[in-house]
């Protein structure tokens, strides 16, 4: 089961040393470290799968190319920054532990409403078609979550490259925004647009915390991993978007040097939170291809870690085997 889940993330990720550290954490109690070969042996032959079908242009959730996540912009070492990182990971740690309990409510709801009307909700079909078609709806009426989100994060974490080709700088960013602003589809449909207004970004979180529960409520395979990743990856890019303008109000300028890499640690931070794994830092820095961000997403990666112990010592993975029963142990 062990090789399985690193061949998993490998594939999804193309990370295979970051896969079989998470397979690690998350598949076992206790590990034979005679069996650790084995996985890495079978997450090599993934990722080099993953690298070949990614080179003819049909790679999986993320491209091969680790450039994707940091186009254009200069290594991120130890510097001033490194009290926000800690603030984001703290924020993150308690959304993911929220995330946590919510899918643990709507779990507990479902069970609750099989027993008053089993016709809708003790039939897999029916449910999952009524979800499907409830959850589509809201998604086209918002258009906000239609490209999806490997799109989504793109734009985020591609940021300071969308603002450079837009012109905005540190002064005129405000009030571009404003006058450019106007809610319509127009802005909906782009994802380089409306990630640059915080109202769409919070808008986003929401629909996609809501919709990430539900949608694994129903009795089909879905993953945690990527819609995590993009909530956290949005939730950072809101954070710097707001701290920017704190910043601004007491006057420090030119503060922050990258927005984007404040998705890139939101999303690790997160994922880290509801997965608690550790391991999400490596899977990160083997897509950014940047180690030296080693020391901000480590950072960043226990901060949430920490927070998410504190409030509530339950992964997302342990939630689940106690609803469905799976784990009569786990208390």
């Amino acid at each position: 089961m062990t090789a399985a889940v690193a061949v998993g993330v490998s594939c999804t990720f193309g990370a295979p040393i970051g896969g079989v550290l998470f397979a690690v954490e998350v598949s076992t109690s206790s590990f034979s470290v005679s069996n650790l070969w084995k996985a890495f042996f079978c997450s090599t032959i993934a990722v080099l799968c993953f690298k070949f079908f990614g080179s003819l242009g049909t790679a999986a959730t993320f491209t091969a190319d680790a450039s994707y996540f940091y186009q254009g912009n200069q290594s991120l070492g130890v510097n001033v920054e490194q009290p926000f990182f800690v603030i984001l990971g703290l924020l993150c740690g308690c959304t993911g532990s929220l995330y946590i309990q919510f899918q643990k409510k709507v779990n507990q709801w479902k069970k609750r409403m099989v027993g008053k009307y089993p016709r809708l909700f003790g039939n897999n079909f029916v449910y999952t078609l009524t979800v499907c078609f409830i959850l589509s709806s809201v998604i086209y009426s918002t258009r906000i979550m239609q490209s999806g989100d490997k799109k989504v994060i793109g734009a985020m974490i591609n940021i300071d490259q969308t603002l450079s080709r837009l012109g905005y700088t540190e002064d005129n960013i405000d009030k571009k925004l404003s006058e450019n602003f106007k809610f319509s589809y127009d802005i909906l449909n782009d994802d380089n647009a409306w990630i640059l207004h915080e109202g769409f970004m919070a808008l986003f979180i929401v629909q996609k915390f809501i919709a990430t529960a539900f949608t694994l409520s129903c009795v089909v395979p879905g993953g945690i991993f990527t819609p995590t990743f993009a909530i956290g990856a949005v939730l950072g890019q809101l954070y710097v978007s707001v701290l920017r303008k704190v910043l601004l109000f007491f006057g420090i300028k030119s503060y922050i040097q990258y927005r984007g890499v404040y998705s890139i640690l939101g999303a690790a931070a997160m994922t880290a939170s509801v997965t608690r794994t550790v391991s999400v830092a490596m899977i990160v820095l083997e897509l950014n291809g940047h180690l030296s961000h080693a020391v901000p997403c480590m950072v960043c990666v226990l901060s949430s870690y920490f927070i998410s112990e504190l409030i509530k010592p339950q992964s997302f993975f342990e939630m689940l085997s106690f609803t469905t029963g799976l784990d009569l142990k786990l208390k």
